[in-house]
């Protein structure tokens, strides 16, 4: 053997001894969650209720949020994170420090090329979202510095950057690989970084131990696809998993009565909700009159008490608490099938079908409180025929063949624009096809959006929200309580939004097994 050749073996062996003396070393927890399905894509832009356990711990955002704060204002929610300071230099151009030494889970150092690219119209094109529509340029100036010019005024230009759209990804790498294949194979600055997924099974993490805030909590995170509840449930008390998710708040005394387990619980920044189609006027919901007697005959209070114990609330319309002082002055419509008949009536409802379909199994408590739903309509004289299915076949023909259908919507910012504005009524709206807002509302909506003025913007969501209330191009049926099992050796604080943190500051962990 060669002197070169024998240094080599003996190179290879020692990184072998290393590997596994380093494992052997690492006695950090590896967490096992299970929750009911494998998300497809983990680009830092996929917000679906799957993917958004898996995107919070692969990434970080340019600017952080404090999520437990009880104060709703920008100016404490907001915290630094991969950028250190803000400073707006005019109505329509912001600066931001970008901070030095963070390393991408490849290892390659992010930049503040990497920042701007990330919120760039350049990326918006690769994979577009309605988090952004109002920035024109995002440029790096030098090193530390990015530069963002809007098209016009955004009063929340910095609660968007806290949002998903602020999951920093690597310029170079998002590029030569495309949108689809970054999703599939992401990259991020997280303390989690992916390495392995398989569809129908798991999501597996590690540690990303070159992690710019420090060390790392958990070797690995573990998302297992686990379907049924009551696998679930099984899974937990069998100590197969840690914490487990999206378990109905009728079934959450089978863990709480076992010693070694608890329930964690959190109204979510969230509405479960049914949206019209009402775009043709053959349809009888493209009449107001039936959408608000549907309204009037939903007892969403009976299924809030019913589904979730009381443990969450009906937000009517897009009016949440979290906007503070910006809410609108409302009243909860109430369940009344007397004023729901006269309604009908007055309609002249001849008992067309009233088409409305669901994913079965896909929101917590949804198959159950349809059920409940259609038994209420029926007793008015609502003809509704549910259409549940296995996926979201339905989709894409939801405009043509529905008269309804089953989404939710996430309150991304404390802040009226979220979600009614980026989900009714930018053009390219997933929601928006079919229902014409009156002038009054989008000259509203223009305050809205590009005011600096509080009180301007104030009274401008209180037209909208009139509007909303008038026209109803939804039902809110509740606010989800989403609740978490959880073994007693792990500490950990679920947040509002639809996702779970491991970072070091929300989870410690002290299990023997």
């Amino acid at each position: 053997m060669t002197r070169s050749l024998l240094a080599a073996v003996v190179v290879a062996i020692f990184a072998v001894v290393l590997a596994e003396t380093a494992m052997a070393a690492d006695d950090r927890h590896s967490l096992t969650v299970a929750y009911p399905v494998v998300w497809k894509t983990h680009d830092g832009l996929d917000t679906a209720n799957a993917a958004q356990p898996v995107v919070q711990n692969l990434y970080d955002r340019i600017i952080g949020r404090n999520w437990l704060s009880k104060d709703l204002s920008m100016e404490n929610q907001l915290l630094p994170s991969l950028a250190t300071s803000w400073k707006q230099m005019s109505d329509t151009e912001w600066q931001l420090k970008i901070r030095k030494g963070v390393r991408f889970h490849d290892g390659t150092t992010m930049t503040s090329e990497d920042v701007a690219f990330t919120v760039s119209p350049e990326r918006s094109k690769m994979k577009p979202n309605s988090f952004i529509p109002t920035i024109k340029l995002a440029e790096a100036i030098d090193d530390e510095t990015v530069r963002i010019v809007t098209d016009g005024p955004d009063p929340i230009l910095l609660w968007r950057l806290s949002t998903a759209v602020g999951h920093v990804v690597p310029k170079d790498y998002y590029i030569k690989v495309g949108a689809e294949g970054f999703a599939q194979k992401p990259i991020g600055t997280g303390p989690y970084k992916f390495a392995e997924k398989v569809d129908g099974s798991h999501i597996r993490l590690v540690a990303h131990d070159d992690y710019w805030d420090g060390p790392v909590p958990l070797s690995e995170i573990i998302f297992r696809e686990v379907t049924e509840v009551s696998s679930r449930i099984a899974n937990l008390l069998t100590v197969q998993t840690d914490i487990v998710t999206n378990i109905p708040s009728d079934q959450t005394e089978l863990i709480e009565r076992e010693d070694g387990f608890h329930i964690k619980s959190a109204v979510i920044l969230n509405v479960q909700q049914m949206n019209f189609t009402y775009g043709s006027h053959s349809r009888a919901t493209s009449n107001k009159l039936i959408r608000h007697a549907m309204v009037h005959s939903l007892p969403r209070q009976l299924l809030i008490d019913r589904l979730w114990n009381g443990n969450t609330t009906v937000p009517e319309g897009y009016n949440w608490a979290d906007f503070g002082d910006m809410a609108a002055k409302t009243k909860l419509r109430r369940y009344d099938p007397e004023v729901a008949k006269a309604l009908i009536a007055k309609a002249g409802y001849n008992g067309e079908p009233i088409k409305i379909a669901y994913t079965i199994g896909y929101y917590t408590n949804m198959d159950r409180a349809l059920q409940v739903a259609l038994e209420h309509w029926k007793a008015v004289g609502l003809n509704i025929e549910l259409k549940g299915t296995a996926g979201w076949g339905w989709w894409d023909e939801k405009f043509e063949k529905l008269d309804g259908y089953i989404v939710s919507a996430d309150l991304v910012f404390n802040d009226p624009i979220s979600p009614m504005w980026n989900r009714w009524s930018l053009p390219d709206s997933s929601y928006r096809k079919g229902w014409s807002p009156t002038e009054d509302y989008f000259a509203a909506g223009k305050i809205l959006t590009t005011s600096f003025d509080r009180e301007a913007r104030k009274r401008a969501w209180q037209t909208m929200h009139d509007v909303l209330m008038d026209q109803v191009p939804l039902i809110p049926f509740y606010r989800p309580a989403e609740n978490w099992g959880v073994r007693d050796c792990v500490q950990w604080e679920p947040f509002p939004g639809n996702f779970m943190d491991f970072r070091k500051e929300n989870i410690s962990v002290n299990c023997t097994k």
